[in-house]
């Protein structure tokens, strides 16, 4: 008799324990969606500051990347457009500005991760498993590209490669 007392009380706990766990996964799950809604205004927020001309001198330091790379891979317009957008006191359209952003949040990322930005490009440069293999470089001229490269940038901070 004393064994099934102990056998429900135990079931007892698992089944309290359990309820924790989804409760925790919940709560997990609405922060994140949270975060993802702060990170998605903040970037809208930001776009009007990134449309003037001045940020293109800043994002090609701030990457070092080549300027052809970023003009005709990232950009897609012309190395003789992007110069011009170096010289004239234009803005860039809301596209081009919030591409700005992510590449700014990006290589933020890259760099915290690999400790240097060439060695971020490095990695940018080569087949990602987490990418179905697709090279990170090659998908960075989209924000839904550039977004999959920080979520694989999450997982491997976190270790979750496999």
């Amino acid at each position: 008799m004393g064994t099934g007392i102990k056998d429900k009380d135990c079931m007892k706990d698992a089944m309290q324990e359990r309820k924790v766990l989804k409760t925790d996964q919940k709560n997990r799950v609405r922060r994140t969606s949270l975060n993802v809604a702060i990170s998605k205004k903040v970037t809208l927020n930001k776009i009007p500051e990134n449309k003037s001309h001045k940020v293109v001198t800043e994002i090609q330091g701030l990457t070092r990347l080549p300027q052809k790379i970023l003009a005709t891979r990232i950009f897609e317009v012309s190395e003789k457009t992007f110069m011009n957008y170096k010289k004239s006191n234009g803005t860039f359209s809301d596209h081009t500005a919030e591409l700005i952003v992510k590449l700014r949040e990006l290589y933020k990322k890259g760099e915290l991760l690999f400790g240097d930005v060439n060695e971020f490009n490095n990695w940018l440069a080569e087949p990602a498993y987490g990418l179905g293999d697709l090279i990170p470089k090659n998908i960075m001229n989209t924000v839904t590209g550039i977004d999959l490269i920080l979520e694989e940038l999450i997982r491997i901070e976190f270790g979750a490669t496999a």
